[in-house]
This record gives structure tokens, C-alpha cells and sequence, in this order.
């Protein structure tokens, strides 16, 4: 049934060609391309032998296989046996995946490069840790600092900000933790950043959560 209406009594190798095997370039298998055939011409064992074929009603399989020799009494062999399987879908299942993996890189490069080019500064954080996920290179420029090696954003140390007075911004009330913590969306608040020793400059931040569990943002997102 899985091979189609096939006569599979072939009184020799030569009516191997009235079978269905084929290479992925399309090409028919030769005799010795069977590991049935070879099974009885060189007495060898195959396991998991995979390979495409055409079945009698026109539809196209893969099949898995596992043959081996019948021995004679005097040690020549006398024929084959062999177990098929059609593992069709659990290729075409893997095909699919492979495919989805290779979309969702291309979709990744395609953004990777889309934000390297912003003139835009955009960070990607946890939302439990604070770590960094992701900076473009415009937010490390904007913040002076190499984002993957900070412990992240809500480091009173290393991130210093201050409202238009000069007033310091306490943690808590720090836009990412804000997001994090309440859930809140914040669309341009202006402050002041300690951006070296010397300098301040004014940042217009926007950010938001991404998702929630048990109230806390699985993450958050910075334009500045």
C-alpha cells in the first residue's frame, strides 16, 4: 500500500525500473540506488535509509527503510528483506520548521539593520533584571555607554538622571521602572542625563511594557 500498485515479485534487477525512487534532483535511482538491490548484490544492511519516491497513483513520498540480506545454507544470499516507512509528514513537518527558522533570521537581520540606521536611539530590556537585550547604536552613542556590558537600566549609578530643575529622579520614578513596575506608557517626558562628568543633556524618552505576568512587564521599550 505504501509503494502504490507495484508487482514487487521482480523476477530480476532489471525490473527495478518499473519503481518509483527518485533523487531530489528529480533523476530516477539507477538499480544500485535501491538498498533493497543492494541488499542482494553486495549482502549489505541499511538502516534508516531515506529516500524519495514516485508511487504508482502519482503522488510523491519519502520513505525510511530498513533492509537486509537473506542468507542461503551455503552463506550466498538468496534475497532481501526490507521494513518501509513513509515518514512524508515528518519531513515536510521539518521542512516547514527549517523554513520558519530561516523567515524569522531573515526578518531579524532585516530589523537588526533597519535599527542601526535609526537616527533614533532604542533599547530592549528585561523587565524583572532590567538587563539590556538589545541597543542600537544611536542609544549607546545618546548614553555614552556600551549597553551589553551594563547590569541595566535601573542602576542609580551608572544611569543618572535629573528633571529640568536639577532635581534628581528617583529610581522608582525612572521611566523603565515606571513601565516595569506600574505598567505605565511614557510618551516624551523630558529629562536631564548625566551623559559624563562634564556633560548633561536633555533626552525626550518614550517607553512601555511589553506584556505582563502576574503584574510585572515581561520587558520594556526606550526610544530616545
Amino acid at each position: 500500500a505504501i509503494l502504490g500498485n507495484v508487482n514487487l515479485n521482480s523476477p530480476g534487477f532489471e525490473d527495478y525500473a518499473r519503481y518509483g525512487g527518485f533523487h531530489p534532483d528529480g533523476s530516477p535511482f539507477q538499480v544500485d540506488d535501491y538498498p533493497m538491490a543492494r541488499a542482494v548484490r553486495y549482502g549489505k544492511y541499511e538502516r534508516d535509509a531515506v529516500f524519495n519516491y514516485l508511487r504508482s497513483d502519482g503522488e510523491a513520498i519519502v520513505l525510511s527503510t530498513n533492509t537486509g540480506p537473506i542468507p542461503g545454507q551455503d552463506g550466498s544470499v538468496r534475497g532481501a528483506v526490507a521494513v518501509f516507512i513513509d515518514i512524508t509528514e515528518r519531513v515536510r513537518a521539518e521542512q516547514e520548521r527549517e523554513k520558519l527558522i530561516s523567515d524569522l533570521e531573515h526578518e531579524r537581520l532585516r530589523l537588526e539593520a533597519i535599527l542601526t540606521e535609526l537616527p533614533v536611539g532604542v533599547i530592549l530590556a528585561d523587565g524583572v533584571s532590567g538587563e539590556v537585550l538589545m541597543a542600537n547604536p544611536q542609544a549607546e552613542f545618546l548614553l555614552n555607554r556600551d549597553m551589553s556590558r551594563t547590569d541595566g537600566l535601573g542602576q542609580e549609578d551608572e544611569f543618572i538622571f535629573f528633571y529640568p530643575d536639577g532635581t534628581p529622579v528617583p529610581l522608582e520614578d525612572l521611566p523603565a521602572m515606571r513601565a516595569t513596575q506600574k505598567g505605565e506608557y511614557v510618551r516624551e517626558q523630558e529629562l536631564l542625563y548625566q551623559r559624563s562628568a562634564t556633560e548633561r543633556i536633555i533626552l525626550s524618552i518614550n517607553t512601555g511594557p511589553l506584556g505582563s505576568e502576574n503584574g510585572i512587564s515581561s520587558g520594556f521599550v526606550t526610544t530616545l
